[in-house]
Formats: C-alpha cells, sequence, structure tokens
C-alpha cells in the first residue's frame, strides 16, 4: 500500500497517470489469471486502487462506479467497495443505489465492520432518506436507529438541520430534534425547536411557554416577545387553552417597558387586567395607573384605572 500512494504521488508529480493506470491494469489481470484465493484478493484490491484512481483524479464517476461494482461481484474487500460505491453514486446523483450500498454496510456484523463504519453509514444513510419525502418516514427511522448505537449529537445535529429545511412542518422530525437537544443540553436548538413548533397547527400555551422561559434565561428578550405575542394569537383564537393567561400580557408588556415602549406596555397591562384574577387584576392595575401618571404615559387611562 506504501509502494502504491508513492507511486501514484509520482506518476501525478511527473504528469504519468498513465502509465500508473496500465500498470494498475495489468497487476489486475495477473492477479486474476492465478484463480486462486490470494490471486482475486489481489485482483479485488488493484481494481479498487483503480477506482480510487479514476473517481479521485480522472473525475470519471461512471467508469470508478464500474470498477468497484467489479470487486462486489468479487466477493473479496466488498465494505471497502460499498463505501466507494455510495461515495461515487453520491457523486453521480444515483440516489437509489447510493442507498443500496449504505444499507448492505449499516447492515454488516461486527466481524466485517466497526461500530465508527456501520455508525458512519447509517448517518449518511439517514441524511439521503431524508432528503427524498417517499424515504422520509424510514430516514427518521434509520436516525432513531443510528442514535440508540451512537452518542454523536453534532452529527445528528448536522443531518436533522438538513432535513428540517426540507420538511419544517414534519412533528417526527421536530420531536426527533427536540430530543437530541436535550440529550445534548443544547438550549439554543431547543429553542430553535420550540419556535418551529409554535408556528404550526396544534401548537399549546405550555409549548410556548417553555420556549419563552428559555429565550428569557438567555436574555433574547426579542425572541421571547415573538412567543408571547405567538401565545397571544394562540388564546385569542382558542380562549380555553389558559384558565389564566395573564402572563402572556404581563410579560409582553414588561417586553415592551425594556424595549422602552410606554405605551404598548400600557396596551398589554389593560389586557391583561381584563383576563386576571380579581387579587392579580388590583396588582396589574396599581402597575397600569403607575406607568398612566409617567411622563410617557397618559393621564385619562391613569384617572380611569384609579378610580
Amino acid at each position: 500500500d506504501a509502494l502504491h500512494t508513492a507511486a501514484l504521488a509520482l506518476a501525478v508529480k511527473n504528469d504519468d497517470l498513465p502509465r500508473y493506470l496500465d500498470l494498475l491494469s495489468k497487476l489486475a489481470e495477473e492477479a486474476q489469471r492465478t484463480r486462486t484465493p490470494g490471486g482475486t484478493r489481489s485482483h479485488a484490491r488493484h481494481l479498487l486502487r483503480l477506482g480510487a484512481v479514476v473517481e479521485h483524479q480522472l473525475k470519471d464517476f461512471e467508469r470508478a462506479a464500474g470498477l468497484y461494482a467489479k470487486v462486489e461481484a468479487l466477493g473479496e474487500c466488498t465494505t471497502e467497495a460499498w463505501f466507494s460505491l455510495a461515495r461515487v453514486a453520491g457523486a453521480r446523483g444515483d440516489h437509489a443505489e447510493q442507498r443500496r450500498v449504505l444499507t448492505r454496510i449499516a447492515e454488516l456484523d461486527d466481524t466485517r465492520a466497526g461500530k465508527d463504519e456501520k455508525n458512519g453509514a447509517r448517518f449518511l444513510l439517514a441524511e439521503l432518506e431524508l432528503q427524498e419525502p417517499e424515504w422520509r418516514a424510514q430516514g427518521i427511522e434509520t436516525l432513531k436507529q443510528v442514535l440508540s448505537a451512537s452518542q454523536d449529537y453534532t452529527r445528528a445535529k448536522d443531518v436533522l438541520s438538513h432535513a428540517l429545511d426540507r420538511a419544517p412542518e414534519n412533528l417526527e422530525l421536530l420531536a426527533l430534534c427536540e430530543r437530541v437537544a436535550r440529550a445534548s443540553h443544547d438550549e439554543p436548538l431547543l429553542l430553535s425547536c420550540v419556535e418551529r413548533r409554535a408556528t404550526l397547527k396544534g401548537a399549546t400555551l405550555a409549548d410556548v411557554r417553555e420556549g419563552i422561559e428559555i429565550a428569557l434565561r438567555r436574555s433574547d428578550l426579542p425572541r421571547a416577545e415573538r412567543l408571547l405575542e405567538r401565545a397571544r394569537t394562540l388564546f385569542q383564537a382558542d380562549p380555553s387553552l389558559a384558565e389564566d393567561p395573564t402572563w402572556v400580557f404581563s410579560g409582553l408588556a414588561q417586553c415592551r417597558l425594556q424595549a422602552k415602549d410606554t405605551r404598548g406596555a400600557m396596551q398589554y397591562l389593560r389586557e391583561a387586567i381584563e383576563h386576571a384574577p380579581e387579587t392579580e387584576a388590583q396588582a396589574l392595575a396599581r402597575e397600569l395607573a403607575q406607568l398612566a401618571s409617567g411622563p410617557d404615559g397618559d393621564p385619562d387611562i391613569a384617572i380611569e384605572t384609579y378610580a
């Protein structure tokens, strides 16, 4: 292997690649003619080398695929051949072939492929399946399987990010992304998941409230306010979602105060008073009256509220 690597480097440096390719072809033919198990393995190794040169140096993916397919048919070095076939199938845009060989690698037992190799193939397979609508459900299952065997959350997040860009309303994908975010203690990702879910049909105030708490904990006021606005919209569309939505309106009022928007804060406080229990309403009313009495307030509102 080391000598072949050196020979290839020299061939590239001296612009004499055809000479090295001819040599590989002759060595492969000689090994094939021995008709022995060792000869078959040498034949497969030379074909793999030949395919790698054609793939990486000549960028002839069709020819490289043909060479790797011959190795697969020999039954020798099949794991290497499958990885190579998956790579060139991806370069050619042949997703069906890429999926076929990645599935074969993922299903190998531990004696034929290492754990890292199999998990790598499963991640690639999940990413591929999640790209296609007809394979997406299987892609979610594939990703669940690899996550049960690997805690490579960085890789999982990358796969999920691309998948959610293609299917932002897929609830199963969102749930899996949220699971990864919680397992890896990734608050920014969890907040993004909650924000996505909050925009979808069936979103609940409890879902949105968690996102608001995360945003406030991270001092991200604009995102907290956007989620509070969404909570307000949800409650207005269906008041049965919450017995006491005071936190929504008072939270919005606080956000407006932080933004130095006194008028906006007063409006939200008035809405909070309408929905708050009597004990809370009195405290909110005093807050509104004091705010309305201030320099940026409204004397009429202050008089009305104090009364």
